[in-house]
This record gives C-alpha cells, sequence and structure tokens, in this order.
C-alpha cells in the first residue's frame, strides 16, 4: 500500500473542492446559455400615434398647430397583427414569426408603444423588419429563406391592400441592426426597456382631408349670391406601384425662388420632415401603356367623403411621388371636388330646391329656359330665331333623342356641346401639393406635386372663381402648373405623428 505525502493529499483535496464548486456555481447571466449560443430577444414597436396625452397631441385634425401630433381615430391605430422577420448577414430571412394579442406585454396590441414577449433565438447578427397588418402578398416576400430583395422589389398594389378591414399596413422606417445589449438571459430581462430592440412604424398611405364640410359656403364672386357649396370631395390618379418600405429621395436644405429650385441633398435621420420627399417606382415620365400603372375612375369616382376635418372623412391614398419634369397631371394623385356652383346669371336659382342649369357655347341657361329652346327649335327657321349661338338647332335635335325626358332628375353630362349641371353641381381637379412655395416657389421644381406616405394633407377650399365641369373629368397630358385652377386652396402639409412640425400653406 503507498502512502502519499500529506502535502499532496491536501493539494489534491483542494482541487476537487474547487472542481466540486465550479460545477455547482450559477453561471453568469452574461454567459448566456454558452453551450448552445441561444438568448431571448425582445422588440418594442413605437407605432405612429401615442396611446397617451402629451402635449402634442392634437384631439381633432381641425385643431392641430405647429408642432402638434396626431392619432388619428380607432381605424387609423387598429393593428390586427405583428410580423418580425429577422434577416442574417447574408440577407435572407432566417427567423420570422407572427404575434397576436397574447405574444404582447399587457396581452393587447392595442397600445404604443408595444412591447412584444420575448423569443429564444440563435444569437448572432440580425437585421429586423417589423410589419403590422401585413398583406399576403408581403408575408410572402418576408417568409423564411427569402432574399432582401424580394421585399425591395416593385409591388403592385391597390388602395385595399393597403387600408383593409384588418387595419392599415405599416412599415419599419428602416431595418434595425441587432446589438449584443438585446440578447438576454431570461424573458423578463429582454422585454426591460434597457434591452428591447426598439423599431418605429409608419403607415404605408398619405390621408387627405378636404373643408368645409358638405353645404359649407365658400367665397365665389361670379356665381349667385356670390356662394357655391360644398358637396363632396374623392381622390383620383392613385398609383398602383409602390416599395414596401419608403425610400428617402433628395431632401431639401432651404429654399428656392421664383427662378431657382431649392437646394438639395441625399436625406439622413437628422433631415427634418418637412424637407423630406420620397423615391416612387413611377418617378420618371411616363406615357401610353404606363399610365395603366395609376387608377383613374374619371368620370366615375373613387370612394367619395363628405369632407370636414372628422376623423372618417379623410380619404386615404398610396404613396405617389415624381422626377420634376415627371410632374404632370396624368401621373399626380388629384383632389377631385364637387361644388355646387350656379353662375351670377341665374340668380333665381341661388336659393332654389333645384339648382339644374346648363351651359351652351356660353349662353347660360335655366333647366325651364334649356327645355323651352330645345322645344322652339324644332320649329325655329335658324340659330338666329333662338337668340342662340351657331349649331344650336342642330344640336338641340340631338339632344332631343338623347334625352326625351330632360329634367331635374337628369345626371350631368358634356355632350353635343352643352355642358348640363344637374343640380349645379361642378367637378374640379386639384392636384396635389406636398412642397409649399415658401420652400420651392419655382414652378414644375422638384417635390411640389405628390403624395408622401405617414403625411396628412389638410385641404381647405378659400374661393371658388367659375363653374367646373358637369363630370369628373380625366386629367389633360400636361405639367401640373400649367393649368390655371378655378380654385383657390390652402394646403397644410403634416407627417402623421411627428414633433416640431412647421406648417406649410400652399397657395
Amino acid at each position: 500500500m503507498h502512502h502519499f505525502p500529506i502535502k499532496y493529499r491536501f493539494f489534491s483535496l483542494l482541487v476537487c473542492s474547487l472542481l466540486s464548486f465550479s460545477a455547482c456555481s450559477p453561471v453568469a447571466k452574461e454567459d448566456i446559455s454558452a453551450q448552445d449560443n441561444k438568448a431571448y430577444i425582445s422588440i418594442t414597436l413605437q407605432l405612429p400615434f401615442s396611446s397617451s396625452a402629451t402635449r402634442g397631441n392634437a384631439s381633432t385634425v381641425a385643431n392641430a398647430q405647429d408642432g402638434d401630433t396626431y392619432a388619428g381615430n380607432q381605424f387609423d391605430r387598429k393593428v390586427s397583427s405583428i410580423r418580425v422577420v429577422f434577416y442574417n448577414t447574408h440577407n435572407t430571412v432566417e427567423q420570422v414569426f407572427d404575434a397576436l394579442d397574447n405574444d404582447v406585454v399587457g396581452g393587447s396590441l392595442n397600445q404604443s408603444p408595444i412591447t412584444l414577449r420575448a423569443k429564444e433565438i440563435e444569437k448572432k447578427q440580425y437585421y429586423v423588419l417589423v410589419l403590422a397588418n401585413a398583406t399576403n402578398a408581403l408575408k410572402q416576400a418576408t417568409s423564411l429563406g427569402q432574399h432582401k430583395n424580394k421585399l425591395e422589389e416593385v409591388a403592385q398594389i391597390t388602395l385595399n391592400d393597403l387600408v383593409s378591414p384588418a387595419g392599415i399596413l405599416m412599415t419599419a422606417t428602416k431595418l434595425v441592426p441587432t446589438k449584443d445589449q438585446n440578447f438576454r438571459f431570461s424573458p423578463s430581462e429582454a422585454e426591460a426597456a434597457s434591452a428591447s430592440l426598439k423599431v418605429d412604424l409608419e403607415r404605408s398611405v398619405a390621408k387627405v382631408f378636404l373643408t368645409p364640410k358638405s353645404g359649407g359656403s365658400i367665397v365665389a364672386p361670379n356665381a349667385a349670391n356670390a356662394q357655391a357649396q360644398m358637396v363632396n370631395f374623392s381622390l383620383d390618379v392613385l398609383n398602383n406601384r409602390i416599395f414596401w418600405l419608403r425610400k428617402p429621395a433628395l431632401s431639401l436644405t432651404g429654399a428656392g425662388t421664383a427662378t431657382t429650385a431649392a437646394p438639395t441633398q441625399p436625406e439622413t435621420e437628422a433631415t427634418p420632415w418637412s424637407m423630406r420627399y420620397a423615391t416612387d417606382p413611377n418617378m420618371s415620365l411616363l406615357s401610353g401603356a404606363d399610365l395603366l400603372q395609376f387608377s383613374s375612375l374619371a368620370p366615375q369616382r373613387h370612394k367619395v367623403s363628405q369632407g370636414g376635418w372628422e376623423d372618417d372623412q379623410g380619404l386615404f391614398a398610396p404613396e405617389n411621388t415624381m422626377n420634376a419634369e415627371a410632374q404632370y397631371a396624368t401621373q399626380t394623385t388629384h383632389a377631385v371636388i364637387c361644388l355646387r356652383y350656379v353662375p351670377k346669371q341665374l340668380p333665381e336659382l341661388a336659393s332654389a330646391a333645384d339648382r339644374t342649369w346648363a351651359n351652351y357655347k356660353g349662353a347660360i341657361l335655366s333647366l325651364a329656359q334649356l327645355k323651352a329652346k330645345i322645344q322652339a327649335a324644332t320649329t325655329a327657321a335658324n340659330d338666329d330665331a333662338l337668340q342662340m349661338p351657331a349649331g344650336f338647332k342642330i344640336d338641340a335635335a340631338k339632344i332631343k333623342a338623347a334625352y326625351p325626358n330632360l329634367s331635374a332628375t337628369t345626371p350631368s353630362f358634356d355632350k353635343f356641346n352643352l355642358k348640363f349641371y344637374h343640380n349645379g353641381e361642378n367637378f374640379y381637379l386639384h392636384p396635389l401639393r406636398h412642397f409649399s412655395d415658401q420652400l420651392q416657389p419655382m414652378l414644375n421644381a422638384y417635390g411640389r406635386y405628390g403624395l408622401v406616405r405617414n403625411h396628412l394633407y389638410h385641404l381647405k377650399v378659400t374661393r371658388v372663381e367659375g363653374p367646373g365641369s358637369p363630370q369628373p373629368q380625366q386629367p389633360e397630358d400636361k405639367p401640373n402648373d400649367q393649368f390655371k385652377n378655378q380654385l383657390s386652396i390652402q394646403l397644410l402639409v403634416q407627417p402623421w405623428e411627428v414633433k416640431q412640425q412647421n406648417k406649410l400653406i400652399l397657395q
């Protein structure tokens, strides 16, 4: 039997004790799951609204002032589902999960910010995309294994794809890289404010308001009683091609002059929202079949609003921007504004129950006068005998054949050189501006026209100079700044939920 020296036996005992201590000691929290390299990560989403009142919150569109934020109505804030996409360093989707109410800290998607319950995931570098109310096409583009270029492809959409009963599609403003601090040992640590990955969302559409509301009066110096009345409005020339995520365009760095365009530079995170624009798939000047990328229904109409500042009277529209040389009416989103307008030559119709009137080559007639002239044309020798412009006798026969029972219920039409205004309804096209005359006063300069996502456009009709068209018209193929507009409109453009935004009044 061998006997070890006491010193050796003591050393062996010490080593065994240290090994036992090491095996039983808990792993330090910063040594996250060293064996399988897994950790917990949580995402906090800042939606483009706030669930609690702050100094900057405006309660309505009407009372929004400089520096305010605006949350919108319940539908504007609706979030039915969240999709979180993890791109790896090879730009492919490595992890993706869809979150509902029970996946949220607090148990509800109806809040802002939203913190998602932590998920266990391999600790590595990711670039995180978050979507709210994602479309099926966008889900397909962000499914497992898809390359990021699928996300960056041009998307063919309709407004109903972006605004559905599930809510408005909202996307991250950018892909956010993960950092070591985002990975934690336990779910509770990952969900803490100091660790959760922060992602900002923005709505994929703009929203347009117009006032006065239906029945409101507008100054009209050439109308009966010097007033016109608001009936309703809609939008036309809606973009059917977008990028899923906003692509920054050149931003303004200052104001231009009447003869010099405003200076520009690439957008940065420090660029004020009032100076930003966006890149669109249809930025270049289009013609022919390419113009089918826009949805124009004239003489029919897209959804109609009664006007006013009430939230549910705002109309949504896809982003639609263009290069300076492409600011043509045929590819610019318009407000289609319907006013009740009666020319001052017919004062008796100013407050009549029915205000139908007609214009034949400059001859202004009430409905009763028009019917009498058409009847007289059947026996009159010529136009002079009718005291009407040349051609009326011939055209009267065509009108009578097409509309044998012409009355106050006959819809408006523009045929046979006759403009027939049912109940005095006149339509006006107004191309929507983005940068104001204070920023970009030079005609046809970059960014004067267009719609940028996650912005509110507040239009106020202040004056109308003359009659419009009996029906909504297709826009003419010429630059917006070459049109003579019958309407005077003030326009306030604001980001949907960004503080310290200056008013932009477009005359």
